[in-house]
Order: C-alpha cells, then structure tokens, then sequence
C-alpha cells in the first residue's frame, strides 16, 4: 500500500510539474529567484490560459527573468506535454539563441532530480548523450511519433539558414537587442527577419511566442503593439506607481537605475516602462537636460560646466486642482535664478493630497526655503483662501506673499507648458542632479502624452513670478521665528490696507524673460 501511495504522490508531481510551469521552474529547475507575485501572476497563470491569438508578444523589463520562464522553463514544459514536439528557439543574435538550447539541454543532463522524475527524455550517458546533443540543435531520446529531421530544441539567428525545416512551436526572444536597434538601417532588417521566420512554421496554425523589450519607439515590437492579430502581454516594472517585482526591483532600486549616467528617462522608459518616446518627435529632449549640485549650507551651486553661482532669489509655485472631498494631484516647485536669467529647479513636490495637506506643505516648503514669491492659480487661491488658508495664517501668525495668476484651462494648458521649451532649448533651465530621471522629468519627455504634467504646469508659472537675481548674493540663514523675522513680519503686514494681498501681479521684470 505504501508502495502505491508513493507511486501515486509521484505520479501527481509529475503531472504538476508538467502543468504549472511556475512550479516547474521553481521548484524542480531551481530558479530560485522567480516570486508568486510577478512571475506566477503576470506570466505562469497566462501560459496556463487558452491562447487569445496565434502570435503572443510578451513584454517585460530587463532582469525580470522573462527568457528564464518564456523560453527555457516553458519549452522543457512543452516537451513533457509533446515528446515529438519541434520548438525553434530564434534571438536577434545567434549565440544567445545557442545559450538558451544550452540551458535547456542542461536541465536533462545534469539536473538530477529532473533525469530521477523524466528518465526517458535524458540522454542515459549525460557525457556522451546517444542523439545529437549539441549547441545549436537537441535531439532528446525517445521522442516517440513519426520521424522527423527538426531537433527538438534548435537555435536561430539572422545568420543561421534553414531549408526544408519546419517547426510546431517557435520562439522568439530578444529579437530586438541594443546592438541591433541604433539605427533605422538595423531596425528594418530585424523586422524583415521577423517576417522570414513565418515560412518555418509547421502550419498556419502553428504558435509563436515573440518574448522581448522595448529598445527604441521604432521596433518591431512597436509594430506587433498595434497588430490586431497578435495578443500583447505587457508588464511593465511599475503599475500605478507600485513596483511589479518588488523584491528584486523596488521603487527606490529603479528609481536608482533611471538616475544612472549611462540609462536616462528615454532609455527607461523603453526598458522598464514599455513605453518609448519618440525622441526626434519630442517636444522635450532628454539631451536638454543641465544638472547642478548643491551645497551643504544651500548658499552655492555648481553647475556641470564646473561653474558656481549662488543660490538668489527664490520662488515657488503651487499646481493643484482643489475639490471639497476629493484628494487632487498637486505639485510645488521651488526655483532660483542667477544674473545670467538662468533658471535653477531646487525642488519639487507631487502627491495625491486634500487640501489641508497641500496647504501644510505649501507652508512648510515657503518657509523652509526663505521664498519671496509664491504663485497660484487664482481659483485655487480663492478657494483656499475661503475654506483654509485664511483662517490657518491668522491662528499661527504667519504670511505668505501670493501671487495669483489666471487659471490655466484645459484648453491653454499645453500651450503654457511647451512655452518653456525654448529655456530647454536654449539651455536656460537647470535641475538638480537628485531630480535626474524624476517626475518632472518624465512628465516633459513625454508631453504631450504623460500621466500627469502637474509638476511641468507648475514649473511654467515661474514665467511671471522670477526676476534676475543680483550677481552677488549676500546669503543669511532665515529663521523664521527670530526677532527679525517677526519685525519684518509685522512691518509688511502693517504697510498693507488688506491682510492679503490679491491684487495683480505687479511684477514689471517678467519682460526680461521674454524670448
């Protein structure tokens, strides 16, 4: 009885590993890495389901072992299922093809739990297999079915040449590669390639899996994207701003990598986001990007042409669609200028908040960096004025120099943002070199077509609040709560006929900004 029940447990095993290739991979082929949350929810449960389409474009981001389970756990599964099955294994370079047979072929070599559980499929001598073992073609023994020429497993690249070979199953993974996609020259050839493979295919019916990354907005990947007959399986590394693959990829990791000298947002946003923009149709190009650095004592910074300017005026601006109940997108930006009428972004800010949230963070970043001028729009200013901002400036004794500017409607929204493009252009705007890769950045490289562009909106208010500062700045700490302070206080306070001040804009040096 014993004997039977183990035989049974065995039996039942086999049977799952031959089904969930999650458990396969991890479990029997030692992909320790793999997680439930990403590799078992975004792909395993989907190889499991009926296919949608004949042709399945998987997308995923570098370093998330899509090969691992696409391609190398998933043909072994195809196999145990299919003893006679033929599966093609194509890469936009022909050595990477090979190293996946490779690792494949390893699994009924030398993986010994997997030789105990599926002896009849592994070479009996693991040193010197009885069938063709080798890098670009596996033959596994016993195949069972009517003779056929085509390995079991065989690797394909653009210089490898086929006749007369047909396969039941064809893989394609990383046909688009960083080498091959620098060019429209290159690019074009791998989509020639791509169509190529169709004649090797058993039948019309035959199945392919096109497994890959974004590398450039002119792919073929890009192409399949808007193929009504191809189903796209797409994951990018974040969804909704919560990280898909947490445990090897957190926020701040990519956060990290986006940061990195030799990535950038374009290149990101192609290899973890999915999600490429055109650079040559860009508004925004990332190469307009200046960075600086600041000091300790945020009195100087230094620019990357080695160049160091103190830190002048500040101003600061408010974005943020206030509604009673709701919690709105909003954004604040601080910046600075130097004699030269250059723009340096010191900070920004976006969150989901309500509005006493914004209202407290508004206070604490006006007085954190000594600003003296702070622009709204002027709806959001009345309303916050009404319900909060009156109120909360006369119980903690505090003013706030505001600016209110027209409200920017839907319809001219754009059209304010893409008039600071010219500073990008003309090298005229700064970012700190922590903002690299950031919000801001990402709204602009992808505007007009971005998530949000509530901090690119903000950024655009500055236009009619900056003015020059002096060449020379005499820096001083501020606190705000110092005699000083107080008295200077009280003194603008008292120097007005109302407690706020509404009234327009009287800033007479916008002009000087004018391109």
């Amino acid at each position: 009885m014993q004997d039977v029940a183990f035989k049974n447990e065995a039996e039942n095993v086999i049977e799952n590993y031959k089904s969930n290739p999650y458990f396969l991979a991890k479990d029997l082929l030692g992909f320790a890495d793999l997680t439930p949350s990403f590799h078992y929810k975004y792909i395993c449960k989907k190889l499991m389901e009926p296919r949608k389409q004949l042709i399945r474009l998987w997308l995923l981001p570098r370093g998330f072992f899509k090969t691992t389970i696409l391609t190398i756990t998933d043909c072994i599964r195809l196999q145990l299922n299919t003893p006679n099955i033929r599966i093609l294994i194509v890469s936009g370079v022909l050595a990477n093809a090979v190293s996946m047979v490779n690792l494949i072929g390893y699994q009924y070599i030398s993986n010994k739990r997997f030789r105990t559980l599926f002896p009849k499929w592994c070479p009996i001598k693991p040193h010197a297999p009885e069938t063709t073992w080798k890098g670009t073609e596996i033959h596994v023994p016993n195949r069972e079915g009517r003779p056929v020429m085509e390995g079991t497993f065989e690797a394909f690249g653009p210089e490898s040449t086929l006749t007369s070979r047909h396969y039941d199953y064809i893989k394609m993974d990383d046909l688009v590669t960083r080498e091959n996609s620098t060019t429209k020259e290159q690019m074009d050839k791998i989509k020639d390639f791509y169509r190529a493979l169709f004649p090797l295919r058993d039948n019309p019916q035959t199945p392919i899996d096109v497994i890959g990354t974004r590398w450039d907005d002119y792919d073929v990947y890009g192409d399949m994207e808007g193929d009504p007959e191809v189903e796209v399986i797409k994951v990018p590394a974040t969804i909704n701003g919560k990280p898909t693959f947490p445990e090897r990829y957190p926020l701040h990791e990519l956060q990290k990598i986006k940061q990195d000298n030799k990535m950038g947002t374009y290149l990101y946003s192609c290899l973890y986001d999915l999600d490429p923009v055109s650079q040559e149709n860009a508004i925004f190009k990332e190469k307009w990007f200046k960075y600086y650095t600041i000091s300790t004592d945020r009195r100087f910074m230094k620019r990357q042409d080695d160049k160091v300017v103190p830190i002048g005026h500040i101003f600061m601006s408010v974005d943020g669609a206030i509604t009673e109940g709701k919690n709105d997108y909003a954004a604040i930006v601080i910046t600075t200028t130097d004699a030269d009428k250059d723009i340096y972004v010191l900070e920004t800010w976006f969150d989901q908040v309500d509005p006493i949230t914004l209202l407290k963070k508004m206070k604490e970043t006006y007085f954190k960096w000594s600003v003296l001028k702070c622009a709204l729009q002027t709806t959001v200013l009345e309303k916050m004025l009404k319900f909060y901002l009156k109120e909360m400036m006369r119980k903690e004794k505090f003013y706030m120099n505001l600016i209110p500017l027209k409200k920017n409607t839907a319809l001219n929204k754009e059209y304010l943002i893409k008039s600071i493009q010219p500073w990008y252009e003309h090298g005229c705007i700064w970012h700190l070199a922590s903002m690299k890769g950031g919000e801001l950045e990402e709204e602009l490289v992808r505007f007009p077509k971005a998530k949000h562009d509530d901090v690119a909106d903000a950024l655009q208010m500055h236009q009619e609040i900056v003015i020059v500062s002096p060449k020379k700045v005499v820096p001083r700490d501020y606190d705000r709560n110092s005699l000083h302070a107080w008295k200077k206080r009280l003194k603008k306070i008292m120097s007005q006929q109302e407690y706020f001040h509404l009234g327009n804009n009287p800033v007479t040096e916008i002009n000087e900004f004018t391109y």
